[in-house]
């Protein structure tokens, strides 16, 4: 069973690279459970942010806020790169162990009717096909995540009212834009594994 694994895995690997031109520097995707940053076009990290969002229906909202300069010490910033069986990958915060989501109507504040929110737990994430996303190697190195709805995760700035940070993390981008839309295109960095 391990030995198919292995080889599906090289087979899908082999596909996403021949499609977009993946160069040897990309994270090693058959592998699970790696800790990375996901840094935006804007220069700042994706982190984990709590009560950002008022009136939202969870705690933990998803937003581009974490510099350079704090991403080594801010475990908000530090995800787990999963792959599951079905071949989707997740992001779990590495501080508190809740997957990042594509989360409908989940806060009247916001421009984007899906949201990014970390709230789906470990014993759920199999069932929750908002936390499990379809990983695109770009031909610029890059990464994007397509969520079930077919929209991308996506810095937006200035799109949910009253925040406390300036750029969330939503789904508005689509497919048809993806190419046009350096928003939506995140650098992958591996980090040592603790």
């Amino acid at each position: 069973m391990k030995i198919f694994k292995i080889f599906a895995c090289l087979a899908s690997l082999i596909v996403l690279i021949s499609s977009s031109g993946a160069n040897a520097g990309s994270p090693p995707l058959c592998e699970t459970g790696i800790p990375v940053t996901l840094q935006a076009d804007s220069g700042n990290y994706l982190a984990r942010c709590t009560d950002c969002v008022g009136n939202a229906k969870y705690h933990d909202s998803a937003f581009v806020q974490v510099t350079p300069e704090e991403v080594k010490t801010s475990s908000r910033a530090h995800f787990y790169l999963e792959r599951l069986s079905n071949g989707k990958y997740t992001l779990r915060a590495s501080d508190t162990g809740k997957y990042l989501a594509e989360c409908q109507n989940c806060s009247p504040n916001g421009i984007s009717p899906d949201m990014a929110f970390i709230y789906v737990s470990h014993s759920a994430i199999k069932e929750t096909k908002d936390a499990q996303f379809t990983l695109v190697a770009l031909a610029n190195g890059k990464y994007a995540f397509q969520a079930s709805s077919g929209y991308y995760l996506a810095r937006c700035n200035g799109c949910v009212y009253g925040a406390a940070h300036p750029d969330s993390a939503d789904f508005h981008t689509s497919a048809v834009d993806m190419p046009q839309s350096p928003w939506a295109q995140w650098t992958i960095t591996v980090l040592a594994k603790p």
